[in-house]
C-alpha cells in the first residue's frame, strides 16, 4: 500500500496499492477527465497537499505548514499599523493551528477576542508567535495504529471561561487512538487527530 496524491480539480489524496492505481488512471484516461499525474508518498519525496507538506517518516506521516510560518512576524506595537499586523498575523497563526499545530488553539482563542489590542496583548500574542516562529517545523505526526485497541475519543471545548464573549473558539477535537498510563500515573492518548 502506497499513499497517492490524486489531483483531480479538487485535489484528493488517496491510499492505495499499484493495482488500484493504475485501474484508477486507466479509467480516467478514458473518460479524457483532466487530472495531473500520480505521485507517490516516499521516504525520499514529499508530497504537497492542500498547502501543506507531507513526509513519510519512521512512525508513519509527518504534516507540516508548508510556507506559513515564514510570513509570520511578531508585532512591533510603536508601528502606525500595529493594529492591522496583529489581524494578520492572528489569521496566520489561525491557518498554522488549525492545519498541523493543534497546540496554538488554545492561545489563538483568546488572541482572537481581542478588538483593540494593548500593550500587554501584543505581549502575549508576540510570545506564541514567537513560539510558533521557533517551531516551524512541528507538525502532526500520523502513526500506524492497532485497531482493536483503538478508540474514537472527542475532546469538546466545553469551557468557555477564556472568551469574553463566552463564545467558543476551538469547538472539538477528534482523536483515533489508545490511552495508556504514564509512569507518574497520567493517561497519555497516542492516537491521531481526525478532526
Amino acid at each position: 500500500m502506497a499513499l497517492h496524491d490524486i489531483f483531480y480539480p479538487d485535489s484528493d489524496i488517496i491510499l492505495s496499492d499499484q493495482n488500484f492505481t493504475k485501474l484508477e488512471q486507466d479509467e480516467i484516461s478514458k473518460v479524457k477527465f483532466a487530472s495531473k499525474p500520480v505521485e507517490t508518498l516516499t521516504p525520499e519525496y514529499s508530497l504537497t497537499f492542500n498547502r501543506c507538506k507531507l513526509n513519510l517518516e519512521l512512525y508513519g506521516i509527518n504534516v507540516l505548514q508548508k510556507d506559513q510560518a515564514h510570513r509570520l512576524q511578531t508585532i512591533k506595537d510603536d508601528s502606525p499599523r500595529y493594529c492591522a499586523s496583529c489581524y494578520e498575523q492572528r489569521a496566520r497563526w489561525a491557518y498554522i493551528a488549525s492545519i498541523c499545530q493543534p497546540e496554538a488553539a488554545l492561545d489563538l482563542s483568546i488572541a482572537v477576542q481581542v478588538k483593540q489590542p494593548t500593550e500587554n496583548d501584543i505581549k502575549t500574542l508576540n510570545k506564541r508567535l514567537n513560539w510558533l516562529l521557533n517551531n516551524k517545523q512541528r507538525g502532526l505526526k500520523y502513526i500506524s495504529l492497532d485497531l482493536k485497541n483503538s478508540k474514537l475519543i472527542v475532546f469538546v471545548d466545553a469551557s468557555f471561561a477564556n472568551n469574553s464573549d463566552y463564545s467558543s473558539q476551538i469547538g472539538y477535537v477528534i482523536v483515533l487512538g489508545k490511552e495508556v498510563l504514564s509512569d507518574s500515573e497520567k493517561i497519555i492518548i497516542i492516537g491521531n487527530i481526525i478532526h
